[in-house]
C-alpha cells in the first residue's frame, strides 16, 4: 500500500495525501529529496509546510492531484487557446475548472506555480487565456486590475502557455517540413495539400471560439464567463 504525507497549509491545516499524489508537485519532491530515494514510501508520515498556499486552495490542488494520479491523467494541453476547454481536456477536468470563481482561479494558478504542479498550471493558464481571448488591451487591464499581487502569477501562467505554444508550433512546422520534403521527392503535390490543411485548421479554431460564446446556461455570479 502507498504511504501518505501531510501537507500543512498557510493557516496550519493538515491534509493527508498519498505519496503518489504528493510527488506530482516538484516543490514537494525537492523539499523531501523524493527523487533521490529508491522507494518514495520511505517518506510515509513526513510533513511538508506550504506557507504560501491557503487551506481551501490546497484542498482543490489535492482534489486535482488525486484524480490525475489515481483515476485518469489529464490530456496534455496544446496551445493556442482557440478551442473550448471541453474540447481540450476530459469532462472531469472541464467541470473542475469551468464555472470556478475568478478569485479561486487566480489562487490556483499561484499555488500550482509555487508547488510546481505542471498539469494544473497548464490547465489554469489555458483557462485564463480563454478568458482574455479577444479582449482589447484596456479590457485585459481591467480584468487583471482587481488581482493585486496575484496579477504577476497570472502573467507568469500566460507566459508558460506562450512557451508551450512556441514549442507546439515548432513541432508542427517540423512535421510539415518533413512531409513537404517527402512530397517533393514524389512530385511536389502533397506539400501544397498539407499547407492548405493547416490553414483550414487555424480557420476552424476561430469558428470554435465564436461559437463558444453562444453556449446556454447562466453561470454563478463571479464565475468565469467563457466556455
Amino acid at each position: 500500500a502507498s504511504g501518505t504525507m501531510t501537507l500543512i497549509s498557510e493557516e496550519g491545516d493538515r491534509i493527508d495525501v498519498p505519496i503518489a499524489v504528493a510527488r506530482l508537485s516538484k516543490y514537494v519532491r525537492d523539499q523531501t529529496g523524493m527523487d533521490d530515494l529508491d522507494d518514495p514510501n520511505e517518506l510515509d508520515g513526513v510533513e511538508v509546510d506550504l506557507p504560501s498556499v491557503r487551506a481551501h486552495v490546497l484542498r482543490r490542488v489535492v482534489e486535482f492531484g488525486i484524480h490525475h494520479v489515481t483515476v485518469e491523467a489529464m490530456t496534455r494541453i496544446v496551445p493556442p487557446a482557440s478551442r473550448p476547454v471541453r474540447e481540450v481536456v476530459q469532462p472531469w477536468y472541464a467541470d473542475y475548472i469551468l464555472g470556478m470563481h475568478r478569485r479561486l482561479l487566480f489562487e490556483l494558478i499561484t499555488a500550482s506555480n509555487f508547488l510546481k504542479v505542471e498539469p494544473l498550471l497548464n490547465l489554469t493558464s489555458y483557462m485564463i487565456a480563454r478568458c482574455i481571448s479577444g479582449k482589447t488591451p484596456r479590457q485585459m487591464k481591467d480584468f487583471m486590475t482587481p488581482l493585486g499581487p496575484e496579477r504577476e502569477m497570472v502573467y507568469y501562467g500566460l507566459f508558460q502557455l506562450a512557451v508551450l505554444l512556441v514549442r507546439a508550433r515548432r513541432r508542427a512546422n517540423a512535421r510539415i517540413e518533413a512531409r513537404g520534403s517527402a512530397a517533393a521527392r514524389d512530385g511536389g503535390v502533397e506539400e501544397d495539400e498539407d499547407e492548405e490543411d493547416v490553414e483550414d485548421e487555424e480557420d476552424g479554431g476561430d469558428e470554435d471560439e465564436e461559437e463558444d460564446d453562444d453556449e446556454d446556461g447562466e453561470p454563478p455570479r463571479g464565475a468565469i464567463l467563457v466556455d
